[in-house]
């Protein structure tokens, strides 16, 4: 019990000495990017020390984000506010996935037999895969669900298949909770881009964050406008 203190002191006296950086900044992200991409980031974000702490604001498509406290915002929706700069994050791709024991080893036949998924925010993105796939008929039903991620969740559990980003799924397919139907078959989705106010755009610490985020993607920025 002794020594266990006498780590915890050591430990204290070290933080006390470190500077304290109270530099923060608030970025709104779509909630299901959030929640698959993000979120997972924020230890490397810590680990490059950019100078700030990130708080992270989930949104949900229809809300007025414009309201919401923020320094920066990751939109797709492909509204720029009057006085805001921006610049590309990155393009989804869009691919069909399904949990694995619904699809393993099948083809495109099976769009017959299960149930198609869709986000009633996302319309037409499941009518766009399936033209690029040359589907014209399928027998299964639709369910359509309010939002993305619940229409995701679906597909985690087994209801169906959903056409989802590539980049959100990635890490349910890494551990075996989502597969892919016809890997090859791919189409181009909504971009991403980030939005500051102009006023700010020199802000080092927004610099900063942009930089790093659009390091994942290596994407090259928009004009500002």
């Amino acid at each position: 019990m002794t020594a266990a203190m006498e780590t915890i002191q050591l430990g204290l006296d070290e933080v006390a000495q470190r500077p304290i950086d109270r530099t923060e900044l608030r970025l709104l992200v779509p909630a299901t990017l959030s929640t698959h991409w993000l979120m997972p980031l924020l230890p490397q974000i810590e680990q490059a020390d950019l100078g700030f702490r990130l708080r992270v604001h989930a949104t949900h498509t229809g809300e007025d984000w414009l309201s919401l406290p923020h320094d920066m915002a990751i939109r797709r929706d492909g509204f720029v506010p009057p006085g805001y700069r921006q610049d590309l994050l990155f393009q989804e791709e869009l691919a069909a996935y399904a949990n694995p024991t619904l699809i393993r080893g099948a083809g495109r036949e099976i769009l017959k037999d299960v149930p198609l998924l869709e986000s009633r925010t996302r319309p037409g993105e499941l009518d766009r895969w399936l033209a690029a796939c040359d589907v014209r008929e399928t027998n299964g039903t639709r369910q359509s669900f309010g939002h993305f991620y619940t229409a995701y969740q679906a597909a985690l559990t087994g209801d169906g298949i959903l056409i989802a980003s590539t980049l959100v799924a990635a890490e349910d397919v890494r551990n075996g909770r989502l597969a892919v139907l016809e890997p090859s078959m791919r189409i181009h989705g909504a971009r991403h881009i980030l939005l500051w106010r102009k006023a700010d755009e020199a802000a080092t610490p927004l610099v900063a964050l942009a930089a790093w985020l659009k390091q994942q993607f290596h994407s090259p920025p928009l004009t500002a406008i």
